[in-house]
């Protein structure tokens, strides 16, 4: 979840379908693509249609053959909760979700 700046905020939560839709507009659309790599956050927030929270940053990676990106948990995320979340016991967090393309 990325959080949304305003009286009310609220977290947004970003879900499998918001990733795939901003992957296919992003291998559909050059412009887009350039934007989304350049600009992440204003750009993710203006697909979202909200202002996103001071603190909140969003992070593009592209790939390509020769580079491999993992991605972490938060610290302070246990090895059990981990463990829950991949059996399917526990809703998956908006962090847990990556995409490669």
């Amino acid at each position: 979840m990325v959080g949304a700046s305003g009286a009310g905020e609220r977290p947004v939560e970003m879900d499998r379908q918001f990733y795939q839709e901003i992957a296919r507009r992003a291998s559909g659309d050059p412009d887009f693509r350039e934007r989304l790599i350049e600009d992440p956050t204003s750009t993710v927030a203006e697909v979202l249609g909200v202002e996103l929270a001071n603190e909140a940053e969003v992070v593009v990676l592209e790939n390509n053959p020769k580079r491999i990106h993992i991605v972490l948990p938060p610290a302070d995320v246990s090895t059990a909760e981990l463990d829950e979340m991949a059996a399917g016991r526990q809703d998956l967090p908006s962090w847990w979700v990556c995409w490669g393309m």
